[in-house]
């Protein structure tokens, strides 16, 4: 199998966030299946030092003033984010081809601020009071928390969907992805090491998602895994998120509270023509197939929850059916359950949360399990 032992990646990770320091629903995700070879780019945001090192659980750490800020000691706990800057385009609308068009000075594209560079500054910090709960122990909770470095104020508003079709990544294709492509598996989830192997979601394809892509906790405030991001994301960039709290369509939504002060750092391995400027299509597995499916005849199954939303949505956001979902369609399938669950445990059951995010260095354990490196 293509799956990598998570208690091995774990280990790894937490060896080298000391290293880290010195180097420094749900929408459908629309990949071509086969290879583009346009020009890449990158998302907006600016790299820095990820995170500080391991520390010992009980403290409650703050930022010095810029980034997340939370309060110390028992009882509820305010936590702070940099003042917004983002994109609300209507739906007709694609900040990406008002920028594109040089539409970014007209009236009605007045919602592209990320996009076109118009942020004023004049944007709300935003807290959230959520409850301290201590460590976590969940089998999707990493244990305890590590320090990690806070992003810059004024980093860039975004938000996450989530999806898993169980086709071919855009960066498994070599032509897309320079510094090696994301690796790919069979129906059995075995590596296919033919780079032109079509997807399975194309006609006459076998090429897969490989099950170990499925995120995982590192410690109870920081997570690792994978996304699609929009056209022009290079392939194998990495992104710190700093989840603020707060859910995207539904402002309080109970797993984006549960989320505020938490760290996700993802890797790019697809793109999604649909996705936009911040938004990041998180690869969970349980995540919905969106407009294409490969799921259903890779793992024998037809309960794939609501097509853009998965689990969660087809369970009406109970956290508890989505519980129970994923431990009945994913059993015996080892990788896909502790994703599923990760996303019901550690991420709270989170609808669409918001976050702040930046560029950083790629950690070695999303570039072993990837194959890609930045």
């Amino acid at each position: 199998m293509a799956s990598t032992l998570r208690p091995t990646l774990i280990a790894l990770a937490l060896a080298s966030l000391a290293a880290a320091v010195g180097a420094c629903s749900a929408g459908p995700n629309l990949d071509t299946f086969e290879p583009d070879l346009s020009s890449g780019g990158s998302l907006n945001g600016a790299g820095g030092s990820l995170i500080e090192g391991p520390r010992s659980g009980g403290a409650s750490s703050s930022s010095g003033g810029s980034g997340t800020s939370t309060g110390s000691g028992g009882g509820p706990q305010v936590i702070c984010t940099p003042a917004a800057c983002t994109d609300t385009p209507r739906v007709s609308e694609s900040c990406a081809d008002a920028k594109a068009w040089g539409f970014c000075e007209q009236e009605w594209f007045q919602e592209c601020k990320q996009t076109c560079g118009t942020c004023d500054g004049s944007e709300e910090e935003v807290c959230v009071e959520v409850p301290d709960t201590g460590s976590g122990g969940s089998n999707s909770g990493g244990g305890d928390d590590v320090a990690v470095t806070p992003l810059p104020s004024g980093s860039p508003h975004g938000w996450a969907s989530r999806y898993w079709d169980c086709c071919k990544q855009h960066c498994s294709w070599p032509e897309n992805a320079p510094h090696g492509a994301a690796i790919s598996c069979n129906r059995q989830d075995q590596n296919i090491s033919d780079g032109s192997t079509r997807s399975a979601c194309s006609g006459g394809g076998s090429a897969h998602t490989c099950w170990s892509m499925a995120p995982w906790a590192v410690a109870d405030n920081l997570a690792y895994g994978y996304a699609a991001v929009p056209p022009g994301g290079a392939c194998g960039k990495c992104y710190q998120l700093q989840f603020n709290g707060q859910g995207h369509h539904e402002a309080n939504d109970p797993g984006s509270k549960s989320l505020a002060g938490k760290t996700m750092i993802v890797q790019a391995t697809n793109i999604g023509y649909d996705v936009n400027g911040g938004q990041f299509d998180l690869l969970i597995p349980g995540g919905g197939v969106g407009a294409f499916n490969g799921c259903t005849s890779q793992w024998g199954v037809s309960d794939l929850g609501a097509q853009y939303g998965g689990f969660l949505t087809g369970c009406n956001g109970s956290v508890s059916c989505l519980r129970n979902k994923c431990n009945s369609v994913f059993a015996g399938k080892s990788d896909l359950l502790e994703g599923c669950l990760f996303h019901a445990d550690w991420m709270g059951g989170a609808n669409n949360p918001e976050f702040n995010y930046a560029e950083v260095a790629c950690p070695a354990a999303l570039e072993q399990t990837s194959g890609m490196s930045d």
